[in-house]
Formats: C-alpha cells, sequence, structure tokens
C-alpha cells in the first residue's frame, strides 16, 4: 500500500538494508563464522595432540571445546570476537550504505510522504463504523480502518472535489450525515444546512434524523407547492422590528444584489447595479411603510387596551362580571377585538399583545405587485409609444419616492437612478420587472408568501435542525434562492452570535455544518470568502463539493484563492479535467525517490545497477485521475497536533485498497465461495438486465476486489453499509415522507396597495409615543430599576426610542408579579 512508504525497485537489498533484518543477517554469517572457526580450532588441536589416526572430523567439532581451553586458547578466541566486531560494523555499514534507500534518499528532492495507518490511529479521533453512537462532538471523516472510522473532531472547513458520477454522494455525504447525528448527547449533535439536487439524501436520510432526536425540513425548490415556507424578506423585517435599521438596509441590498448577479449575461454592470438599486429601495419602501402602519395600529390598539382596562376597573361586581362574560363573547372569533366599537370594557387579567398584520405584507410578491399596479399596467397598455410607457412608469414612482421623508434610504436609492436619462430610467425599470417576475410565478409566490422557519432555532434550539434545500437541475432561474437562503441564514446567526447574552457570547450554543453538494453549480453568494473566514470561531463550518477547482475560480475570482485556503481539509476523489488533478498534485507536494538504472548487453546475464536520488510528486496528476471507487486523498491544511495534543508534522493520508492478497488469502477466499456455492448461495450478476448467475471465476473476481477494499483504508459507500439507517432512496416516495404543503397560503391576500400607501402619504401621518417621551419616564425608569436591575434586557429595551406598544407587550409578558405589572403601567398610564 502507498501509505506504507515504501520504495517498489530493488525489494530484496532494501529487505536487507532493514535494521530489524541487518542483525539476522550478521548474525547468520556470524554463526558460520564461527561454527567454522571452532572446527579448525578442534581439528588442528586433536592433531597436534593425538596424531591423525585418532583426530575425529565429525561434525560436533564446530562446538567450542571448553574443557580443552587454555590460556592461549582462550586469547584467541578473544581476538577472534574482536576481529568479528569489528568486520561486523564495517558489515552493517556497508549493508546500509549501499543497500538502504535511507542513505541515498533523505529528503534532498522533496519530503512529501503518506501518513501512515499508525500515525491515523495516533492522530485522529475515532469512531464506530456505523449504527453505535460515540461520546464529543462530531467532525469530517478522515479515514477508516477496518470497523472503525477515523474523524477530524477540531471543526474545520472542508473541501470535496469529486466529477459528476465520482460517488461523493454515497462515499462522503451520506455518511457525514450519519457520523454528524451520531453524537451521544443531542447538545453535540449539529445542527445541518444541506443542499440536495436530486432530494435523494432528504428522501433517505428524514425518519433516521427524525428518531436521532432532529427537527426535520424541506425547502424544496424543485417543488415549491410542496415545501416549507421561506420569505427571504423576512430577515428585513426582523432586523427593523429589532431596531437594526442599518443591517435591515443591507439584508435587502444583499438579497437584491442575489437576484441581478445570477444573471450570467453579459449585461453591462451598470444594468444590474441600478436594476439592484430600484429592488432595494421597493423593499426597504415597503417594508418601513409596512412596519409604520403596524406601530400605529398597535399604538391605537393600546390606547383602546388602556382605556378599557381603566372603564373595567370603576365597574361595580356585577357589571364586571357582565363586562367579563361580554369579553369572552367577543374574544371567542379569535379575532383581534382590541379596537371592537362593541367592546367597551376589557378585565385586568387580559394582556396587551402587539399584533403585525402589515408585516405579512413585505414580500416577493407584494414588491412586484406593488411596482406593477403604482406604474399602471391599464395607462401603459394603453401607451402608444415606448417613450410614452417609460413616462408613464416614471411619474408613478417618482411621486411615491418623492413624497418619503427628505432623509429616508429608499428615497436616496431611487435619487441616483432619477439621476439618469429617461430612456435609462425606463429600461432599469423594465430590466428590473424582468428579473423578479418569477416570483409572479403562483408556487414561487406562495412560497415566499411567508416565512415558518425560526433561523435562532437552528443555532440555538434544544433539538438540531435540519433542513434539506432540493434544488431543481433542469431549471436555474430560482437558484438564487439557495444562495440567499445560506447567506441570509448565515447572517443571521452570524449577529445573534454578537446580540444574545451567556457563558457562549461571540458562539453560537449549538455548531452548525452547511453541507452544500454541487457546491459549484450555485450562483454567487456574496461575501462567501468572508464567510469562511471567520465562521469557525461562531461554530459554523462548511463542507463543499465541487467537481472541479475551476468551478470555484470561475464563479468567485480573485477571492476564490482566499476561499480554497480557509478549506483546512481538502479531499480528492475524481476529476476528469487534468487542471484540478494538477494543482492537487502540486498541493500534496514532491518526494524524494530512488531511481534506479540497468546497464549490460541484451544477452549476459552481467548487469550493472545505478542508484540516484531523484524527484517525483507525491502523487502524479495521472495517477489522481485513476483512483478507484472508494479511494480518495485527504490533504490537510492546518493538522498540527495530534490527540494527545503533541506536536506533529501534517502529511497527507491516502485512503486505498489493499494490495494483492496473498495465495494463501486467496485459498481462503476460494474456499469460502466454493462452500457458498455449494449451498446455492450464487452471487448474481451486478447488471440485472444480464439477469444471470456469475461463473466461479467472476465471482472470485468479485471477492477478491471486496476484500482488497475492505482490508484497505478505502471509504465503503451507502449502499455497502448503511441501508438499515440510510435506505435506497430510490424506494422511498417523495409524497411519502414530505409533508410540506403551501396550499393553503392565499398570496394575492398578503399585499400593500398602492391606494394605501397613496393614501397614507396624502393625509397627515399618524403619531405614536416612544417610551422617552413619557412625562413620567425617569420615574418609570427608576421603578424598573428597582424592580429588575436587568430590566433592559428582560423587557428588550435599548435606547428609549421603543413605541409603548412594544414596551406594554414585554411587561405583560414578563415574570414579574402583577402588582410590579400594575405599577409599570399605571406609571405608562399617562400615555393612554
Amino acid at each position: 500500500m502507498r501509505s506504507n512508504n515504501e520504495i517498489k525497485t530493488m525489494k530484496l537489498p532494501r529487505f536487507l538494508a532493514k535494521w530489524n533484518v541487518i542483525p539476522l543477517t550478521v548474525g547468520s554469517i556470524d554463526l558460520v563464522i564461527f561454527f567454522t572457526f571452532n572446527y579448525v580450532i578442534n581439528v588442528v588441536l586433536s592433531l597436534v595432540r593425538n596424531g591423525l589416526s585418532e583426530t575425529s572430523f565429525g561434525v560436533w567439532n564446530i562446538f567450542p571445546l571448553f574443557w580443552c581451553w587454555s590460556g592461549r586458547i582462550i586469547g584467541l578466541y578473544l581476538f577472534f570476537l574482536l576481529v568479528m566486531a569489528a568486520l561486523d560494523s564495517i558489515l552493517v555499514y556497508q549493508i546500509r550504505a549501499s543497500l538502504s534507500d535511507k542513505e541515498l534518499r533523505h529528503g534532498q528532492k522533496g519530503t512529501a510522504r503518506w501518513t501512515t495507518q499508525e500515525e491515523v490511529r495516533h492522530q485522529y479521533k475515532e469512531v464506530p463504523l456505523k449504527d453505535d453512537f460515540y461520546p464529543g462532538k462530531g467532525g469530517t471523516i478522515i479515514s477508516r480502518q477496518g470497523e472503525t472510522l477515523y474523524i477530524d473532531d477540531s471543526h474545520s472547513n472542508t473541501l470535496v472535489i469529486g466529477t459528476t458520477r465520482s460517488g461523493k454522494g454515497e462515499m462522503y455525504v451520506f455518511p457525514s450525515i450519519d457520523v454528524y447525528s451520531r453524537a451521544k448527547l443531542l447538545k453535540d449533535r449539529p445542527s445541518m444546512i444541506v443542499a440536495d439536487p436530486k432530494l435523494e439524501l432528504y428522501k433517505s436520510s428524514k425518519k433516521t434524523l427524525e428518531a436521532r432526536g432532529y427537527i426535520v425540513r424541506l425547502l424544496n425548490l424543485a417543488d415549491p407547492m410542496h415545501s416549507m415556507g421561506y420569505n427571504p424578506l423576512q430577515l428585513v423585517v426582523d432586523y427593523y422590528r429589532a431596531g437594526l435599521v442599518e443591517k435591515a438596509q443591507m439584508a435587502a441590498k444583499t438579497f437584491s444584489f442575489s437576484i441581478f448577479a445570477a444573471d450570467n449575461s453579459t449585461q453591462e454592470p451598470i444594468w444590474k447595479n441600478t436594476a439592484t438599486d430600484l429592488f432595494t429601495a421597493l423593499i426597504i419602501a415597503i417594508a418601513t411603510d409596512c412596519m409604520e402602519e403596524d406601530k400605529q395600529l398597535n399604538e391605537r390598539r393600546r390606547k383602546a387596551w388602556s382605556q378599557k382596562r381603566n372603564a373595567f376597573a370603576a365597574l361595580t361586581e356585577d357589571e364586571q362580571q357582565r363586562a367579563r362574560k361580554k369579553y369572552e363573547e367577543l374574544a371567542g372569533d379569535g379575532e383581534d377585538i382590541l379596537l371592537e366599537e362593541r367592546l367597551y370594557y376589557i378585565p385586568p387579567e387580559v394582556s396587551f399583545a402587539e399584533v403585525h398584520p402589515n408585516e405579512k405584507k413585505v414580500s416577493c410578491f407584494s414588491c412586484l405587485n406593488f411596482f406593477r399596479e403604482l406604474c399602471d399596467r391599464k395607462a401603459l397598455a394603453r401607451a402608444t409609444s415606448q417613450m410614452e410607457r417609460e413616462k408613464i412608469a416614471e411619474t408613478a414612482l417618482d411621486e411615491y419616492f418623492n413624497n418619503r421623508p427628505p432623509l429616508d434610504y429608499a428615497k436616496s436609492l431611487y435619487q441616483e437612478i432619477k439621476t439618469a436619462g429617461d430612456r435609462t430610467k425606463g429600461s432599469v425599470y423594465l430590466n428590473m420587472q424582468s428579473a423578479v417576475s418569477i416570483f409572479a410565478l403562483d408556487n414561487i409566490a406562495r412560497l415566499t408568501a411567508e416565512n415558518d422557519i425560526d433561523i435562532e432555532e437552528i443555532g440555538y434550539s434544544e433539538k438540531p435542525v435540519a433542513i434539506f434545500i432540493g434544488i431543481p437541475s433542469e431549471d436555474r432561474s430560482n437558484h438564487f434562492l439557495v444562495t440567499t437562503f445560506i447567506a441570509q441564514v448565515y447572517q443571521y446567526l452570524f449577529n445573534l452570535t454578537k446580540t444574545r447574552k451567556g457563558s457562549k457570547q461571540g458562539k453560537l450554543d449549538r455548531r452548525v455544518k452547511f453541507i452544500l453538494d454541487e457546491f459549484g453549480n450555485f450562483p454567487e453568494i456574496e461575501n462567501f470568502a468572508g464567510f469562511v473566514t471567520v465562521c469557525l470561531g461562531l461554530g459554523i463550518s462548511f463542507d463543499i463539493y465541487v467537481q472541479a477547482l475551476n468551478q470555484i475560480s470561475a464563479i468567485y475570482k480573485d477571492h476564490a484563492k482566499t476561499i480554497l485556503e480557509n478549506f483546512a481539509n481538502q479531499i480528492y476523489i475524481k476529476s476528469v479535467g487534468k487542471e484540478t488533478a494538477e494543482e492537487f498534485s502540486e498541493v500534496l507536494g514532491k518526494t524524494t525517490i530512488v531511481e534506479v538504472q540497468r546497464s549490460g548487453s541484451r544477452f549476459t546475464l552481467d548487469k550493472n545497477f545505478t542508484e540516484s536520488a531523484s524527484e517525483r510528486p507525491l502523487m502524479y496528476p495521472d495517477e489522481l485521475a485513476r483512483l478507484r471507487e472508494g479511494e480518495c486523498v485527504v490533504y490537510r491544511g492546518i493538522k498540527r497536533t495530534d490527540r494527545l495534543g503533541v506536536a506533529i508534522e501534517s502529511y497527507p493520508i491516502i485512503n486505498e485498497y489493499a494490495d494483492e492478497p496473498s495465495e494463501r488469502i486467496k485459498q481462503q477466499i476460494k474456499s469460502e465461495m466454493l462452500e457458498a456455492r455449494s449451498r446455492g448461495q450464487i452471487m448474481q450478476h451486478p447488471d440485472k438486465n444480464e439477469n444471470r448467475d456469475l461463473a466461479a471465476e467472476e465471482e472470485m473476481h468479485i471477492r477478491i476486489g471486496r476484500w482488497r477494499m475492505q482490508q484497505g483504508t478505502a471509504l465503503l459507500y451507502r449502499y455497502m453499509y448503511l441501508t438499515d439507517t440510510f435506505p435506497n432512496p430510490d424506494d422511498i416516495a417523495i409524497e411519502d415522507i414530505n409533508t410540506e404543503s403551501r396550499a393553503h397560503i392565499d398570496y394575492t391576500s398578503m399585499i400593500y396597495e398602492p391606494d394605501t400607501a397613496i393614501t397614507n402619504m396624502a393625509r397627515q401621518t399618524e403619531s405614536y409615543m416612544k417610551l422617552e417621551e413619557l412625562p413620567e419616564y425617569l420615574s418609570l425608569c427608576y421603578k424598573l430599576q428597582q424592580i429588575d436591575e436587568a430590566y433592559k434586557e428582560t423587557l428588550g429595551i435599548t435606547t428609549g426610542k421603543e413605541t409603548l406598544s412594544k414596551v406594554t407587550e414585554a411587561v405583560c409578558k414578563s415574570g414579574y408579579t402583577t402588582e410590579e405589572k400594575e405599577e409599570i403601567l399605571e406609571l405608562m398610564g399617562g400615555a393612554a
């Protein structure tokens, strides 16, 4: 095996030069010489003492006759032993100098070598091959030895290179999901975001992951009607609600960028940039308008709640009884009744809670519909020329954005577009509308109408979450949603690590693993180089699978080098293009070999051999291209200590087949085969179209191949050992396990109407009171400080600019006593 790092040429001389063989060789020679010396001494002494007639020449003379020794004989033996010791030293030196490759090959041409199997055992955590749980956190599969896997649990990014049909999924993705989910403690099992182009991973993994404590969801872009809900603009809303205005604006900008960056056309950047700005302006404008409407609505509701509670307190006991009954009758419908005109009184036990009906109107379809309606499609249809259509669209949008506040971010974005010429603006409008028209499709509109996944759960919930992303291979028009989802999950979790308090501030409570199969076919993820640079410190890591390295360089261009350098584990399975094999061969490094040259006449047995040190790659590109099923090469960039923390030199690892079995092993395999065949257990031809039993020779060939794979370190495919827990996905119908559905979503009722926007701009904007505007603000802060020193964290108060409705809801939901709540609400009562 290559991992033994043995020289394949001149095997006999190399064998004789081994340190464990030299003593046997020299000892054998010494024994022969010693016995010969004894024989000569004994025969000569016998001749001298007894004469020829009585001298024995038997074989027993090879042994020393101690009882016959005199002082001179002893001295002769001592001299003999000294000479033998000197000759042995010379012989050992000559053997090492002449036959050993160590004396010739000491790294002068390169020091690369393979990590041995023993070193792998010392350097990596071992876990059972399948089924059994193991202590500690999971990690990347590095190697296999027998029924044991060796994993890198140091938390690192992993790059896997394998062309189409090279077995990436069966050999690495499935086993990785299995290993990650087999950590013994639930808290040690990472949440997983899994790109699943064929939905094979979801079908095969769902039941097992659920049995292992996972919450399993499916974002199904291949069939959006049977998917979880994903509103890309929900992140914008969440940031606005949390008061993170800059992050909300950046989230809107990033999403818009992902739409237009996914367009691989040769369009000039100015068109993409202006269309990005226009759609960003629409998102920001609609989001802020809807949030503003909700704030105003909740302020009216808060005032009504406060007034009606106070009115209830003024009633007699009988009147309160009747008022409570009336409230229960009206509240039984499940509708929001605080502003119900028939409701005059609210019992004190009824808490205040904000509602956000207008937030539901912040969606991609709503933005597109708003844009279309604002531009008056009927008027556009009646227009007789392109110039007239552009002018109508320009006028409507100008009116909407011009009436926004002077420092409004959406307005500033639109102002940059306004400075362009009339024809340019019209083209930008049409260009933007064309790019986002996908959100008008019924299934995409239902998919993106709402969010029903809490991203915070991915990194902070009691149970791990696994989200599979179904990706259509035949239609790339919605692929940007994949990269958007990945980017938004990362960014949201990143921000949570900065804002959440606790023992793990700056890091997620649960590790999160992005497993991105076919990453090379994704559109660009904005700032992905930045993601992989800092993600490990947050508890986030990426496993990306590409067909060739040039896929990354083609998409990320100047950032490709940075991305690759942040993937500590780089695993090569197979590639077709020579560029990837050449690059990986270069990464593995050079080694020093002994080159043997033979000279002499053709028909003579007298040949001369010349050895010299030479350089060669640890693996040539063509050797990488010939790796067999299950074989792979692991380059580990930052592995510098073993399991005990002792410093090591990090060499590449090759997972490979064992060498050809010996004749004895072959006979054992043959005996097992013949015994099985005698019982009628004959292998079937692997090609089902053949539909026949294998001949004995064919079966023997297969059994030897399996033996070499099993006895070696090659990784096994899922179907070879994991079918009990990860069954064949082809045998599972997606509709049998997928319970996700968007059929109930009515996105047409969740839109922001231009008429509403115009009405809001035309009338005086309603005011809503902020906490710091209360007459009793300082008294309120003092009272809160007395009740709870950490009241700001408890109630989510940061700057004092929170609306009274938000603070009122927080007080009602807090763990304060009823008396404490009433004291706080009384100080806020002046705002009613």
